[in-house]
């Protein structure tokens, strides 16, 4: 990741692994929040992006899981790399974008945790973004 992404990493110090899939949070996760993330991740990563509340053990949490589809992609994402252009993959642009958005105080959802799957070759399958769930928005 670039320098940008690497200071993501470090503002969200805590990490939770569950298989081959590894999340980093900014403050230590609950039991309660533990399970909601090992449900969420147990299942099968689908075609096409998923953006859904997750709905286990009471969270109040929002998901989105973009699966990374090309071997340039999985390969970038896997090492951080930009794109020829200077820009990010996009779900890795849109991490980036919501941390900042965050950070300048626009009244966007909080970003609670992010992560990625890797292959069983240590290449990225899909990123995860975890924001709060704000139930009467769209």
């Amino acid at each position: 990741m670039g320098r940008d992404a690497k200071q993501l990493v470090k503002d969200f110090p805590f990490t939770y692994t569950h298989q081959r899939s590894t999340l980093h949070f900014s403050t230590p996760i609950t039991p309660r929040v533990a399970d909601a993330m090992k449900h969420l991740l147990n299942q099968a990563c689908q075609d096409k992006r998923v953006s859904a509340p997750v709905l286990s053990s009471g969270c109040r949490l929002f998901a989105k899981r973009q699966p990374i589809d090309t071997f340039k992609k999985k390969m970038r994402i896997a090492r951080g790399s930009a794109k020829r252009c200077g820009m990010y993959d996009w779900p890795i642009e849109e991490l980036m974008n919501t941390a900042e958005a965050q950070r300048r105080g626009v009244r966007v959802p909080s970003l609670i945790a992010f992560g990625y799957t890797r292959s069983p070759v240590g290449l990225a399958n899909d990123v995860i973004i975890i924001t709060e769930l704000l139930p009467d928005h769209t």
